[in-house]
């Protein structure tokens, strides 16, 4: 499993109760994703990944 240190959801669209729940907390804590929007904080979890995104978030999480 993945652990995360948050036990309050980061993202006001993904429950607890989510298959990716975990993994979708740690990428917000190691600082790979920021989400799709600030206020109120989305992931958007059902969006398709941009190729630019995607190349941030390997960045993100390998650098450079």
């Amino acid at each position: 499993g993945v652990p995360c240190d948050q036990t309050q959801p980061y993202f006001m669209d993904v429950d607890p109760t989510h298959p990716f729940y975990k993994h979708i907390q740690k990428l917000k804590e190691t600082g790979i994703t920021r989400g799709c929007r600030q206020d109120p904080p989305m992931f958007c979890p059902d969006s398709y990944v941009t190729r630019d995104a995607m190349a941030v978030f390997l960045y993100r999480a390998f650098g450079p």
